[in-house]
């Protein structure tokens, strides 16, 4: 790629950010980029140079939170928030395209890169696993904030949405992996008779 690939390709993602300013949920601007047929070929390219341009954003978070004697959890957690805060369009944009095919790879990896870098999993494990950790880490950090200590109110508790399904099955997930990492076993609810 020369240099003025280089500058085309980013001239047009910026571009596509910044019309999805207004609706980064809608469908991805594509058409209306003037340049983004030529230099991309397709949604599904531009899609992967978003999400490359994400992983580049988020490394460099991660570089800058993570040390050797840091609470990686907490630092990865941070990294991601300062991340999404300083990009938030790009992270709407990826988020509302997050079921898209040509995503599906790069988005296990990165789930990878999380588990991993965390400490919640090792490189040396089995592919499956790391992501399955990573993934429901992930939803932590994407959705986290959502989520407050003690009841749930009593229209998510007697009709849950799917997204509260699978995020208690998610969070359940990491909790169960973090005790078993910690040779803990699985944690067990505190009867009313046992109150810390």
């Amino acid at each position: 790629m020369s240099w003025n690939d280089f500058y085309r390709r980013r001239d047009v993602t910026e571009s596509v950010l910044r019309r999805a300013r207004h609706a980064p949920e809608g469908p991805l601007p594509f058409a209306e980029i003037s340049g983004a047929q030529d230099v991309f070929g397709s949604e599904e390219n531009l899609l992967l140079a978003l999400h490359y341009k994400w992983r580049q954003v988020l490394a460099g978070y991660l570089r800058a939170e993570v040390t050797d004697d840091c609470d990686h959890v907490a630092a990865v957690t941070r990294a991601w928030r300062r991340a999404v805060r300083d990009n938030q369009t790009l992270r709407a944009v990826l988020d509302a395209h997050d079921d898209h095919p040509a995503l599906h790879g790069v988005h296990q990896a990165q789930q990878r890169t999380l588990a991993v870098t965390a400490g919640l999993a090792d490189a040396a494990e089995p592919t499956d696993e790391v992501t399955r950790v990573g993934a429901a880490f992930e939803a932590l950090l994407r959705h986290g904030q959502e989520i407050r200590p003690g009841r749930p109110p009593a229209a998510d508790a007697e009709h849950p949405t799917p997204f509260v399904k699978r995020f208690r099955v998610a969070l359940g997930s990491v909790h169960d992996e973090v005790d078993r990492r910690r040779n803990l076993g699985p944690v067990r609810p505190h009867s009313a008779d046992h109150r810390c």
